[in-house]
């Protein structure tokens, strides 16, 4: 019974939302053309609609997910909200593309931002969009309700983008509409309280910045570091769950370990606008001894 409420409430949804698009379409057309138009939206609609009911696996359907809101947006993010910042699982539109399982941080009064905090359709102008690209118009909806998992979808569009923005929010909300009643995935794990409290324990210090590091045979930066793991910024690929070779600072006694990654962002220089990754890495296979030692060479930074 309460399945057959929740379909009857997002089916009454949908139509209002149906409603009010087409009225928004009428606006933005001259009287000639305003049936044209909204007929038009609407089978683009109805195609998109069919498109979502096909996948059967919710992976499948995260992927159709992508593809049809970037048929209204030029740029687009589907994932899960966590934590430590945004999982990309696929991703449309971007140059170069962004890699699945890629970990995006915003700030905090982007649309992204506050579509997780709130997990509630949030939109509005995001100059820097979601990865430093010129960005008109962005909007982020939850996928699941609150509580029952942690997909969203996130698109933009930039300056110059033909879809009147009004029309672009209508669309967006009529597909997710759709997708919600489809979807009941389970949040991530947390980890183990005896991983937490390791995690907290371990004493990470804060690099001076321009520490160079060695990163798979290129020099890198070291943003920090601990007995655990460190944080680098390279200016090539780095992809999340691989192994790479760090070798640290060599004017105090270099030393290599072996790592793998845990996490990345994809983030503009600021002053070239090239891409560069900043990421997480866990070591698997230097001694915690060498380390505290080698730590012993810089200030004691942040303890958490």
């Amino acid at each position: 019974m309460d399945a057959r409420r929740e379909i009857e409430t997002v089916r009454a949804a949908m139509n209002r939302r149906l409603d009010a698009l087409a009225a928004l379409l009428a606006e933005t057309d001259t009287e000639d053309d305003a049936a044209e138009a909204v007929c038009l939206t609407l089978d683009q609609l109805a195609t998109a609609l069919a498109a979502l009911r096909t996948p059967k696996a919710a992976n499948e359907l995260m992927s159709a997910v992508a593809d049809v809101f970037n048929g209204y947006f030029m740029r687009v993010v589907v994932g899960a909200a966590e934590g430590d910042g945004f999982t990309v699982w696929h991703s449309r539109g971007f140059d170069p593309p962004l890699p699945a399982k890629t970990v995006l941080r915003t700030p905090g009064d982007s649309a992204l931002a506050r579509a997780c905090a709130a997990w509630n359709t949030a939109n509005g102008h995001d100059p820097d969009g979601i990865v430093g690209l010129p960005t008109r118009y962005a909007i982020a909806l939850p996928l699941v309700a609150k509580g029952r998992g942690n997909a969203m979808v996130y698109a933009e569009n930039p300056p110059g983008a033909r879809l009147d923005e009004r029309v672009a929010a209508r669309i967006a909300e009529l597909l997710a509409d759709n997708i919600r009643p489809r979807l009941r995935i389970k949040a991530a794990a947390a980890p183990s309280s005896d991983e937490q409290t390791k995690q907290r324990r371990a004493r990470r210090v804060r690099m001076a910045d321009g520490t160079s590091v060695v990163v798979d045979q290129s020099e890198g930066q070291l943003v920090d570091l601990s007995t655990l793991g460190a944080q680098v910024v390279s200016r090539y690929a780095i992809e999340p769950n691989t192994a790479i070779r760090l070798v640290l600072p060599h004017d105090v006694g270099g030393l290599a370990c072996h790592a793998r990654v845990i996490w990345v962002v994809v983030e503009r220089h600021p002053a070239t606008q090239s891409a560069r990754y900043r990421a997480g890495v866990q070591f698997t296979d230097v001694k915690s001894g060498e380390l505290e030692g080698y730590l012993e060479f810089f200030e004691p930074g942040i303890t958490h």
